[in-house]
């Protein structure tokens, strides 16, 4: 199926308007699990920010995809000041999923091919692993 097919066939099933899901902890900042609180975040990931850049100048419709926003206003807050001084103000931020995600990016994600109910590739959630 080319891409303008699966364009008019999500466009038919009324789909959401496509977006890239970007993890922020771990994938667009650096994290220290141990450490974790929602009033600081790690430093930028230089290749994944370049990446994200690259995706808003061509048009891409990007969402920041965490976790935070469960920690409320101020955590939200502080997303948004973080995308702000790291050239990235302006994205979305969410953690639900919809018709619209073509993609996430994330250190958590465990790749599934379509149908297989079965890893793609090691993956290091070793509870999952042991099922």
């Amino acid at each position: 199926m080319s891409s303008t097919e699966v364009e008019k066939f999500r466009k038919k099933m009324g789909f959401k308007k496509p977006w890239i899901g970007v993890d922020l902890d771990g994938v667009l900042a650096k994290a220290e699990p141990m450490t974790f609180s929602y009033d600081e975040i790690g430093a930028p990931i230089p290749p994944m920010v370049r990446r994200v850049r690259r995706w808003m100048n061509k048009g891409y419709r990007v969402k920041i995809f965490t976790a935070r926003v469960e920690g409320g206003h101020d955590a939200i807050l502080t997303v948004v000041l973080w995308l702000w001084r790291n050239g990235l103000g302006g994205l979305e931020i969410t953690n639900i999923k919809d018709s619209g995600m073509v993609e996430l990016w994330d250190d958590l994600a465990v790749n599934v091919p379509i149908n297989s109910g079965k890893p793609k590739d090691y993956y290091k959630n070793w509870r999952a692993r042991r099922s």
